[in-house]
């Protein structure tokens, strides 16, 4: 919820806020809702005194979401790399290789016989794929058995 109450108040834009809960448990016993005004400026006074910068502390960011985006990372960089440029954007919805040979027609996707993920893995694509295989994936690049390569246009 986010709100703009004015000068004084002691509300402010994270009602949301996780520190609020653990400041109530341990100082009084209303646990979801507050009954008294100075109560809740106890708390939000309290709750700035913890976070240095009088912000709310950052979420955890879940383990599945730390994969997929160090995965998009990397498949963005190698992409990026096999095409010579700073910055492109690999393909994350379904039969990724198919959608790189339509927008890049001199580049494939190559995986080694070590590789850990199957090609019929792979057609799912990162947004739908599972985490164990985007685990995989993500092994299979940084071990080398997951590449984007050139092809000689004459031999495709």
């Amino acid at each position: 919820a986010t709100r703009s109450p004015g000068a004084g108040s002691f509300w402010k834009e994270f009602s949301n806020d996780a520190s609020w809960l653990n400041v109530t448990k341990n100082e009084w016993n209303a646990k979801q809702t507050f009954e008294a005004y100075s109560h809740g400026r106890a708390i939000q006074e309290i709750v700035e005194e913890i976070s240095p910068d009088g912000k709310p502390p950052a979420k955890k960011a879940k383990k599945a979401n730390c994969i997929r985006r160090t995965l998009r990372i990397e498949l963005n960089q190698l992409l990026a790399q096999a095409l010579g440029r700073t910055k492109a954007k690999f393909p994350m919805q379904k039969d990724p290789s198919t959608t790189l040979t339509k927008t890049h027609p001199t580049l494939r996707i190559y995986q080694t016989k070590s590789s850990t993920l199957r090609s019929e893995d792979l057609v799912v694509g990162l947004e739908k794929m599972l985490d164990y295989y985007r685990q995989k994936w993500l092994a299979d690049i940084r071990n080398g058995d997951f590449q984007i390569v050139h092809i000689d246009r004459d031999l495709s």
